[in-house]
């Protein structure tokens, strides 16, 4: 990302490079000086002749609704992934058309690492199948990564079978691809009105964590499994700019210790976004990091004892989270685990229908109650915090500086 800026420091234009795709953001005139003069050394050719509107870019199908807001979707790649795996789909479920309603099977674990094959000693078979398994998870991994985070945990968890897949692991994959199919209408909805006054972007972050949740398996030839997931999504302007459901490096001893490693890496997300924000020219400060794990708030503030007692293992995370509350980059906060939308990244199958449409409409920018409205309820409970370097912050400092 480049940007130009006028002779006030005010941003000017903005350029976005994807390899050889470049995306500009600013006024007609300015984009018609900055391609004349980048036409001198380079051979650029404009995609649109409508310089107003941006419709489709890198796969990324970007419609402005009537209300101003922004629908970002990938439709066209989730039927093209339909019409190339037509035969594994159809096969799906014996050819029956039910509608899925998760990216996973209820009660069935079709990624289990314990059905996977020998990869040093496959048959002719086995080979094709894992071929036809890496194609399909690379396919929705495009999408997994860009606009769709409902499937994100269910990815993470294919993506361990890349070297090792089965034909039972097929049938786990198809099933991640069938509910796409099935739901590919997920849009992510921007609103400029989610922002503070006079459009500067605030960020809001949501943590959560599943202890132990991997299968225990005698596969690897260095754990025997049983870590945690690590769940993040960032939000601005109403939706997601950032999510990750990954498992943790190694294996936490406590929930409160899982609850805590995701924490921190949701810190160093948010320290990234933070610093781009300000180098874009806007002032952000105190971005509150929402957790349903009390325990992991009290390590991050370092209050009471709970960070002393069984932490040595992790002092550095501690440290650093810690610095980040001080310097008052971030404020974390408790959130109920039903309102927490993190918990959707960290199962793919919530057996509960109505909880995963309220969490894929909270994150997607599609839930009724503006993101705003429903935030400023999240911090109601909020009575004000002595981290800040500078002092204490009321709820009343923080609900401004939110903007809600």
């Amino acid at each position: 990302m480049f940007s130009t800026r006028n002779d006030d420091g005010s941003l000017k234009g903005i350029v976005v490079m994807y390899v050889d795709d470049f995306l500009y953001l600013g006024s007609a005139s300015a984009f018609n000086g900055f391609h004349k003069q980048i036409s001198k050394d380079f051979d650029v050719t404009i995609g649109s002749t409508d310089q107003r509107d941006v419709k489709i870019w890198n796969g990324l199908e970007i419609r402005r609704l009537d209300d101003g807001r922004i629908s970002v979707t990938q439709v066209s790649k989730i039927r093209e992934m339909a019409r190339e795996y037509k035969i594994v789909l159809d096969g799906l479920d014996n050819g029956r058309k039910t509608k899925a309603v998760s990216p996973e099977y209820s009660g069935e674990n079709n990624f289990d690492p314990n059905d996977g094959i020998d990869p040093n000693n496959m048959t002719p078979e086995e080979r094709e199948t894992l071929r036809l398994y890496q194609s399909m998870v690379g396919s929705i991994m495009y999408v997994a990564t860009y606009t769709r985070f409902d499937v994100a945990h269910a990815l993470a968890k294919a993506s361990r079978l890349m070297h090792r897949a089965s034909i039972k692991h097929i049938r786990g994959i198809a099933r991640v691809m069938r509910y796409l199919v099935d739901h590919e209408d997920v849009a992510l909805i921007y609103d400029g009105t989610q922002c503070m006054p006079g459009g500067t972007p605030r960020i809001f972050a949501f943590v959560d964590s599943d202890y132990g949740g991997e299968p225990m398996h005698t596969t690897g030839d260095k754990d025997l499994g049983r870590k945690s997931t690590s769940s993040i999504i960032i939000m601005c302007a109403g939706a997601p700019i950032y999510w990750k459901s990954k498992l943790q490096k190694s294996v936490a001893t406590s929930s409160g210790e899982a609850e805590f490693r995701a924490l921190n890496v949701a810190m160093k997300e948010v320290a990234f976004c933070y610093y781009f924000l300000k180098e874009m020219g806007y002032d952000i400060s105190y971005t509150p990091v929402f957790c349903d794990a009390a325990v992991g708030i009290a390590q991050m503030k370092r209050d009471g004892n709970s960070w002393l007692e069984g932490t040595k293992q992790y002092e550095t995370e501690l440290s650093y989270a810690f610095s980040l509350c001080k310097s008052g980059m971030v404020v974390p906060i408790k959130i109920g685990t039903d309102d927490n939308p993190a918990d959707l990244l960290t199962k793919s199958n919530m057996k509960n229908n109505d909880v995963t449409k309220k969490h894929i409409d909270r994150i997607s920018g599609n839930a009724k109650v503006g993101f705003s409205t429903w935030v400023r309820r999240q911090l109601s409970s909020f009575d004000g915090t002595s981290m800040p370097s500078d002092g204490f912050l009321h709820k009343e400092q923080l609900f401004a500086l939110c903007g809600v």
